[in-house]
């Protein structure tokens, strides 16, 4: 065999000798084994130590490493501040549609209950974008049909962010957020120390992206808004929101072309289908 020649084996085998050398040659005549017998058990002792040692460290070794691949295959767990409301219905809409000249979408139902999670799908420009501003009270287009909406703590991740600027901690004191859970996420997300002390702005796209995400996941909250939220993430970052969202089970709608994310979370899927303006 090819491993019998390994160091470690060797030493091993002249261990094993030497305590035949030891006990077993010590009655034959002219051997020399009885004289000898001192200094062979002592070497063959620390032959054995050295081998039981070496035999320790490569255990560690493997553990370590075992231990370090699991860190890297398995997501570190986010933490959500999630609020359950007690409200069973959160938003209900009646052959609602919107737009601003003519309508965008055909009429949709759909009714937002506790720990629905709501994939809101369709082509560019359906207007996925201004029914989540609508809802949000952000945008004010012309409506069709019937909206009921329960008064309760929102959260979000939008596309775009300018006004998260400075420091983050002069920027979790105006969100009002958990300072400690905030950074706790930020470094489960990823990002390195040495970026906590840089103003958001000046921070990559992707790393701004941490700050929307951490910032929405540590805000308590009752019902999320996410605008596709995995953009500038890779994938190590998706299954950790992956695992959360089916952890917590937490309301929210959200919009995301990611196919694999939204058979993974969503609980309900709505596609809006566009309409020529008449």
């Amino acid at each position: 065999m090819a491993g019998s020649n390994t160091p470690l084996l060797k030493k091993a085998k002249w261990s094993t000798a030497r305590e035949g050398d030891k006990y077993g040659d010590r009655h034959v005549k002219g051997s020399g084994a009885i004289n000898n017998t001192g200094f062979i058990g002592a070497r063959a002792a620390r032959v054995m130590q050295k081998r039981k040692n070496l035999e320790h460290r490569m255990d560690k070794d493997i553990e370590s490493k075992s231990q370090l691949l699991k860190n890297i295959e398995t997501p570190a767990d986010l933490t959500l501040n999630y609020i359950p409301d007690h409200h069973h219905n959160l938003i209900h809409l009646d052959q609602f549609t919107l737009g601003y000249t003519h309508s965008l979408f055909e009429p949709i139902d759909l009714d937002v209950n506790r720990g629905d999670r709501v994939a809101l799908t369709g082509i560019n420009g359906v207007g996925k974008s201004t029914l989540f501003k609508h809802l949000l009270g952000q945008a004010a287009p012309i409506t069709s049909g019937t909206l009921t909406q329960a008064k309760v703590i929102q959260s979000l991740v939008r596309q775009q962010y300018p006004d998260n600027r400075g420091t983050l901690a002069d920027f979790a004191t105006a969100r009002g957020l958990d300072y400690s859970q905030f950074l706790n996420n930020l470094r489960k997300l990823g990002m390195a120390r040495n970026a906590f002390t840089t103003p958001i702005e000046s921070l990559s796209m992707g790393q701004q992206k941490k700050v929307e995400l951490a910032a929405s996941l540590s805000q308590p909250a009752n019902l999320y808004f996410w605008d596709e939220p995995l953009n500038y993430l890779d994938t190590y970052n998706q299954d950790q929101l992956v695992q959360l969202l089916n952890q917590e089970a937490p309301t929210m709608i959200f919009i995301e072309h990611d196919q694999h994310f939204i058979e993974s979370v969503a609980t309900k899927v709505i596609t809006l289908q566009p309409i020529n303006p008449r």
